[in-house]
């Protein structure tokens, strides 16, 4: 049996990156090649791993998944929510000894690479072709924060609905007499605009339900522009402009939220003393935004783990699909106390 020493030998590594390496350590940076090297090493040789999870390591170590996005570009590398659930899929892929590669829609051709990829994770929303393009080569597909209709396909999404109601249920013990939303309609980015396609805003949708249930609904107080900053700031200026303000404003998002904040800042508005502000996704930028934002927990760590129970699954003869609605919980801050 290979010791530690004889597969850094024959990696050309030293024992400690072996070591590293083979115990799945997070935190240590090392090149997916050398990383792929030395599972291989280990697995020819027989390597006898210490516990379960070092075993799954090796026999998942050759195994390789694409995440495929048709979010644009803009929207997706400014978007902390997007960023993070990157970077949760991309840890839970890798602790398990799969290798992740990242696929955009506008730029990859499904036909071509439909054999070199155990599992396709799909991250964001895409249109019914693209979605057709993908299950016309494979059926090992995971959506990752959306459920296309109909439910065909396994997914995995955050319980806006759960979110919403827990919102209402703080904004009760507001005791306001008014509310407005700020959000933005998601646009799949694609090369051929025939197959372009806007998708209405669920949490615009799911608030003017709750709204109109608890007569808050005032369409002078709703708005929807770009999933950014700029786009957040513009559209509070132009209802600071235009009309009266609402008590407190839901925005679907924090990167919206903070223009919006800003914007407030900026025409001596206080908050959350005169308006109050929350929002979605609980990013980096809820915490450090210069008023922390109530911010509704999408749970993503949860969304990235969940895609083994559903590949497991799969693996050991599942043959009908399966949505897991992840439970999201509401983070009070500063931006929406009394």
């Amino acid at each position: 049996m290979a010791r530690l020493k004889d597969i850094a030998k024959l990696a050309n590594v030293s024992i400690a990156t072996v070591s590293r390496v083979l115990s799945n350590d997070d935190k240590f940076k090392v090149k997916n090649e050398t990383r792929d090297l030395i599972f291989k090493i280990a697995k020819e040789n027989n390597y006898k791993v210490k516990n379960k999870k070092d075993s799954n390591i090796i026999k998942n170590s050759n195994k390789k998944v694409a995440l495929i996005t048709g979010v644009s570009n803009k929207n997706q590398f400014s978007n902390p929510y997007f960023i993070e659930l990157w970077n949760e899929v991309q840890s839970s892929c890798t602790k398990r000894g799969y290798f992740v590669e990242y696929c955009h829609l506008n730029f990859v051709d499904i036909s071509k690479i439909k054999n070199s990829f155990d599992y396709f994770l799909v991250m964001g929303h895409i249109n019914n072709k693209q979605i057709k393009d993908i299950l016309d080569y494979t059926n090992k597909v995971i959506f990752i924060g959306s459920s296309p209709p109909p439910v065909e396909y396994d997914s995995i999404r955050p319980n806006f609905q759960d979110g919403m109601n827990k919102i209402f249920e703080h904004i009760f013990t507001l005791n306001l007499d008014s509310l407005g939303f700020i959000g933005a309609d998601v646009k799949i980015s694609s090369n051929n605009e025939s197959y372009g396609k806007i998708i209405p805003n669920e949490r615009l949708i799911l608030f003017k339900s709750k709204a109109q249930e608890a007569d808050l609904f005032d369409k002078r107080y709703v708005m929807n522009g770009e999933y950014v900053m700029a786009s957040g700031y513009e559209m509070m200026e132009n209802q600071i402009k235009t009309s009266n303000l609402a008590k407190a404003y839901i925005v679907a998002n924090d990167f919206l939220a903070m223009g919006v904040v800003k914007a407030l800042v900026d025409y001596n508005i206080k908050v959350p003393d005169d308006v109050k502000i929350i929002s979605f996704d609980n990013s980096n930028l809820a915490t450090y935004s210069s008023i922390s934002l109530t911010s509704l927990d999408l749970n993503i760590k949860s969304m990235a783990e969940s895609i083994f129970l559903l590949i497991e699954s799969r693996n050991n003869g599942r043959d009908f699909p399966i949505e897991i609605s992840v439970p999201t919980k509401l983070i009070i801050r500063k931006s929406s106390q009394k």
